[in-house]
């Protein structure tokens, strides 16, 4: 049953935008090393009025499907040789989790799910930061020696 019987689906403008900011999502994911659902859920939700629900069902198909053709790339050019007993637990539990978590997502009341993230990107967000806040005990010089600057 459809909890957004009203919601129509995207206008043609929303999704040429979709569309658009959805490439910088993909190419900031990649430089950053994290997944693009921590951009696309508040995207679509917030600026092109995706009910919640809808919006973590689309990041995920997204992800899926960039995830899938990711992986095959690396297979094809041999970057998992030796990995194995590390990518197929993950590959494991990232299918039962997603199974789970889909399960569990039609009982959460959307305003719960963006809280929810909130909290995680504010807890991944303090816990990136913090290392290059503290000071280095074993930094290197800003400044060269007096000794060895060469004067004209």
């Amino acid at each position: 049953k459809d909890s957004h019987p009203d919601w129509v689906g995207p206008t043609l403008p929303q999704m040429h935008i979709g569309a658009a900011v959805s490439a910088g999502v993909g190419f900031l994911a990649s430089i950053l090393g994290i997944g693009g659902g921590i951009i696309h859920v508040p995207l679509l939700a917030f600026t092109l009025h995706y009910p919640v629900h809808r919006a973590t069902a689309t990041s995920h198909f997204v992800l899926a499907i960039t995830a899938g053709v990711a992986s095959v790339v690396n297979v094809a050019e041999g970057r998992l040789d030796g990995n194995w007993d590390l990518a197929v637990p993950l590959v494991i539990g990232v299918v039962l989790g997603a199974q789970v978590g889909a399960r569990l997502a039609k009982h959460v009341k959307p305003k719960w799910i963006i809280l929810i993230l909130s909290i995680l990107i504010a807890v991944v967000g303090t816990k990136l930061a913090y290392p290059s806040l503290k000071p280095a005990s074993n930094a290197a010089p800003t400044s060269a020696p007096e000794s060895t600057k060469v004067t004209p």
